[in-house]
């Protein structure tokens, strides 16, 4: 599945759909991604403010990655 974000506070609720269709706890995530709860339940709930890089060990612990895309042309890698 691959899903357009534009903005920070739209990451979590699609992220609380994934992990729902996976049959997921929340205390299941958490505990695999290094988090607390209360840190999911506040990702899920459309805090957009959360640490990068806690979102990003959300994401992999759900299975996901992230991709990046820009206008032009170029060498894909950064």
């Amino acid at each position: 599945m691959q899903v357009i974000v534009a903005r920070a506070d739209e990451v979590g609720p699609i992220l609380k759909k994934v992990r729902r269709a996976a049959k997921l706890r929340q205390e299941d995530v958490a505990l695999t991604a290094g988090c607390s709860i209360k840190f999911l339940v506040d990702l899920e709930g459309g805090k957009g403010t959360a640490p990068l890089a806690k979102v990003f060990d959300v994401v992999h612990a759900l299975g996901g990655r992230y991709l990046l895309e820009f206008p032009g042309k170029g060498d894909d890698r950064a």
